[in-house]
């Protein structure tokens, strides 16, 4: 599509590093049985990293990373999540609404798997 060849190798060569990096933490001991998606994209778009309106400018250097799995045992302060953000006061704000984002349990509950089928 027109891109940098070496981008997946080496984005930081390409893209912008946002200026600051939050740790979203796990608030509980349990597994993690369920991620509002919806809550995650709306984060990144908080963030500048999405459109609210047509006109909106997307930051490319702001969003998350370093996802915690569904199905992954974690103990309170563990790490969910990265934010990346423009200055500390976006990505605390960005790191609580993740850090909701996460259901935890004390019940597993059953993941589905990545791929559901080959098709040759």
């Amino acid at each position: 599509l027109g891109g940098p060849k070496a981008l997946l190798e080496r984005p930081d060569v390409y893209l912008p590093v946002a200026a600051v990096k939050v740790l979203v933490r796990a608030p509980a001991d349990g597994i993690i049985s369920a991620i509002d998606t919806r809550a995650l994209g709306m984060a990144v778009v908080a963030l500048g990293g999405g459109r609210q309106r047509a006109a909106d400018k997307i930051d490319p250097a702001v969003g998350i990373s370093e996802f915690t799995a569904l199905g992954t045992v974690v103990r309170a302060g563990d790490a969910l999540a990265i934010v990346h953000a423009r200055d500390a006061a976006a990505g605390g704000a960005a790191a609580d609404k993740i850090a909701r984002a996460y259901t935890i349990t004390n019940v597993a509950t059953p993941v589905r798997e990545t791929l559901y089928r080959v098709i040759r």
